[in-house]
């Protein structure tokens, strides 16, 4: 399974995926996230957006239990399952 955090701020959502292929939506023009920017990487806004989930996972990561592994990760909910796995959280 990939990896994936996202955050939202001012209107955008960025999606940093574990291989890299990060995504940036304007959620106010692309509410259903169909369109990312196609060079994330060069946009302000996911640099700011990548610089807070950095600072989060390394808040987070510190606290977590000794036994978390995220292939310990077993969603029942069908159709919570499928909702995440069509807006790519998994696979």
């Amino acid at each position: 399974m990939t990896y994936r955090a996202a955050f939202n701020q001012k209107g955008y959502k960025y999606i940093h995926i574990e291989d890299g292929s990060n995504q940036l939506y304007h959620l106010d023009d692309d509410p259903l996230e169909k369109n990312p920017y196609q060079d994330v990487n060069s946009h302000q806004e996911a640099k700011s957006l990548q610089i807070s989930i950095d600072n989060f996972l390394e808040r987070t990561l510190i606290r977590r239990p000794v036994t978390w592994l995220r292939k310990d990760v077993d969603i029942k909910d069908d159709k919570l399952a499928k909702r995440l796995r069509g807006l790519g959280y998994l696979e």
